[in-house]
Parts: structure tokens; C-alpha cells; sequence
């Protein structure tokens, strides 16, 4: 579900300075980056071992959350690990199989106090620091002609010709759920959103079911060409000479995508062959950006690990492109905004699987949402009662 994006900042001054020690010691990573995104955020380590003379030793896998349960159990765990959510991290935490971090002012100096928030997800201690970072909900499209108004939420919802794959190699049905949390707090509002994503909120609601309603809208009469399509492929009918469709709603990490070369030759450009905007909040609801991040939490008590945390919280973490794109996404991870994380990453894990699955048998068959909603609330009463699974709950997952 996701890309790793990073432009690679001016060197940082570290604890105990930035002169490389030899033999200053070695430390474990695990994250799902390989291939293209591995050789990225090796380039980011690279200058930490340059800095510190601490050697990483790096591994990349897609089976991340299997990978590092075995080897949690096995009393292997790597130093540190990147999560792709905080509900991924949660269980680790209560468990206290992960070590909480001491101050890192670098954060806040990079992030601002809304990331600062969002990282502890209502911890009293901090136990992770972003490495990477995607807005999400954000509309791409051609770009529109100078004077022509953005178009209102109402508006997008009755625009038609969505680009729209809900498959994946690893989860399909994410970019469905996405639709559904952005919908809900764009309608909603973000305290809504909230009590959602923290389980306090019934899937049953009124608010739920107008979410997956409207979602039902954007599918159209397309949602079975959606099923069979890869989100990575959702968005190319754009860029045709006749358009298959208009316009996608995708996180930051999809511009990438559309800058390859096609088979015409051409490689669209930012500006000139597309653009985003934000999906609007609806009339009277409070404007907020989904996001979502990567987040480094240290396994291990090694002086080595919260260094290496250390360094990471005051990397820029953005997806290397044009700057004017990199400056405007920038902006808005850092603006005025109420920033709020995707709501499945936070979820426990039993939730967020049939919710991708929920998606994918609602584009199916529209007829089938009341009973997709009541195994959804039934799944999220059961874990509701499980006083042992109350910690797996993210209690606060907007930055305001």
C-alpha cells in the first residue's frame, strides 16, 4: 500500500556530534522496503554511517509483520523496525516489547506539535518517530483550465469517470477503505472520525453508512472493472487521448506513478499534464487531511537504535519529484489543516482485514452493505468486550 518517499536533507547534527567513529557498533533494521524504495532509505543510512561510524545492517521484506512476530518470539528482534501503522505497533507496545524514546526534539522541530500527537496515538510516551509520510484523499486529475473553480464535494461525488483499482499485491480493497475514511471525516468532521478509528463509533451509525453510500456513488457502475483492476494501474486512463476516466482520489506517492514513460512516448509532467487538490470537506464539517506514515520504533535497548531513531526523526520525509510538488505537499503536511491518520492502519488487525474484505463485497453487490456493516459492528463489539484487547485500540488518531 505504500512507496517510500524521502528527499535526502542536509546533513543533522547528531548527540555526541556528527565525526564518524570507527567501531562505534552496529544496528538492525527491518522494514518492507526492497527493490527501488530499499535503494532510497539506504541512501538516507548511508549518510547515518558516514556520520557515526555505526554500521546498519539493513533488511527488506513484504512479510514484515510475520517476520518480526517470529522473530519477537524467538528473542531475535531486530533493533529497530519500520511499521507501516501505528495499530501494527500497538500489541508490540502493550506487550512492552518495545522500548519508549527519550526526548527527540527533533521531531517537533521537523513535524510541528500535530505530528508530535500523532505518534504517540494517546500514549503518555513517545515509541516511535515518522519515516516516511503520505497526504492522503487527495483528487488527481487533468489539470483544469485558469479561472475554472474547484469543484465541492457534492460536485466530485456527482462528477462520475473516477479512476478506480482496488486491487493490490499485497492487500486489495485498501484503496476502497481509504474512500470510506475520507468520506466519513470529510462529511463528518474529525472528533467523529475519531471515536471511529477508536472503536466508541458503531459501524452501523448513520455516519458509517452514508460513508460507504457515498462510496457506493464513486464506484458506479464501474466497481467491477475496479475489482479486477491494480491501483497502481487505476489512474493511466487519464492520460489517454481519449480518457477512460477523469479523475482519481490517491495519496501523495501516486504522482510517481504518473511520471513514467508510456507507450506514446510521452512522460506527463506535474502542472502541465496533471495536479491535485485536496478532497473538500462538505458543507458545515471542519476541513482535515488524512495522512499516513511509517513509523521506526526501537525493539532493542542499544544506545546504537535510539541514535539511529534519533537521525531519522529529523530526515525530511517526502517523495523526490518536482520541487514545486514537493513544496506543495510540504505545506499542506505541515499547515493549517487538522491532520488525521488513515483509520485502517490504525485498526486492530481482525477489523482491518474485513474491512479490505467488506470493501471488495460491497463494489460486488451494493445490496449487501447492511449485512456487511453488522459483521464489521459485530467484529467491533467483540473486541470492544475482550478486556485484553482494549490497549489495541489507537484512542487518538487526529493531531488536533
Amino acid at each position: 500500500m505504500r512507496r517510500l518517499t524521502a528527499v535526502l536533507a542536509t546533513a543533522l547534527l547528531l548527540t555526541g556530534g556528527c565525526t564518524a567513529q570507527p567501531g562505534a557498533g552496529q544496528v538492525s533494521v527491518l522494514a518492507t522496503w526492497t527493490g527501488e524504495e530499499e535503494r532510497v532509505f539506504r541512501a538516507s543510512l548511508d549518510v547515518f554511517e558516514r556520520e557515526t561510524g555505526i554500521k546498519v545492517e539493513y533488511r527488506g521484506t513484504r512479510a514484515l509483520g510475520q517476520v518480526l512476530k517470529a522473530e519477537v518470539a524467538g528473542g531475535r528482534p531486530p533493533d529497530v523496525a519500520v511499521l507501516p501503522g501505528f495499530g501494527d505497533l500497538l500489541p508490540y507496545i502493550r506487550d512492552k516489547l518495545v522500548s519508549p524514546l527519550q526526548t527527540v526534539p527533533e521531531l517537533a522541530e521537523r513535524d510541528g506539535p500535530q505530528w508530535d500527537r500523532l505518534s504517540r496515538g494517546g500514549l503518555p510516551h513517545l515509541y516511535a518517530v515518522p519515516v516516511k509520510k503520505d497526504l492522503k484523499g487527495l483528487v488527481w486529475s487533468r489539470p483544469r483550465p485558469p479561472g475554472t473553480p474547484a469543484p465541492t464535494a457534492e460536485g466530485l461525488l456527482a462528477a462520475g469517470d473516477w479512476c478506480l483499482g482496488l486491487g493490490s499485491p499485497t492487500t486489495s480493497g485498501w484503496p476502497g477503505t481509504d474512500w470510506v475514511e475520507n468520506l466519513l471525516l470529510q462529511r463528518a468532521g474529525p472528533a467523529v472520525y475519531q471515536r471511529w478509528v477508536a472503536g466508541d463509533l458503531p459501524w452501523t451509525s448513520p455516519q458509517v453508512h452514508q460513508a460507504w453510500t457515498d462510496f457506493g456513488r464513486i464506484a458506479g457502475p464501474r466497481g467491477s472493472a475496479a475489482l479486477l483492476t491494480d491501483f497502481a494501474d487505476a489512474g493511466r486512463g487519464m492520460f489517454d487521448a481519449e480518457p477512460g476516466c477523469h479523475r482519481e482520489h490517491q495519496a501523495s506517492f501516486i504522482a510517481a506513478g504518473y511520471q513514467t514513460r508510456r507507450p506514446d512516448g510521452r512522460t506527463p509532467a506535474y502542472r502541465a499534464d496533471f495536479d491535485y487538490q485536496p478532497f473538500p470537506a462538505f458543507s458545515g464539517a471542519q476541513p482535515a487531511s488524512p495522512v499516513a506514515a511509517d513509523l521506526a520504533a526501537r525493539f532493542t535497548a542499544k544506545p546504537a537504535a535510539e541514535r539511529l531513531i534519533r537521525f531519522l526523526a529529523g530526515r525530511q520525509a517526502l517523495q523526490p519529484g518536482p520541487p514545486a510538488l514537493d513544496d506543495r505537499l510540504r505545506e499542506r503536511l505541515l499547515g493549517q489543516d487538522t491532520l488525521c491518520f488513515d483509520g485502517s492502519d490504525l485498526m486492530p488487525v481482525e477489523l482491518r482485514t474485513m474491512f479490505y474484505r467488506a470493501v471488495l463485497e460491497y463494489v460486488a453487490d451494493r445490496d449487501k452493505l447492511p449485512e456487511l456493516l453488522n459483521r464489521l459492528e459485530q467484529v467491533r463489539r467483540t473486541l470492544q468486550d475482550d478486556q485484553d484487547r482494549r490497549y489495541d485500540w489507537v484512542t487518538v488518531s487526529c493531531g488536533r
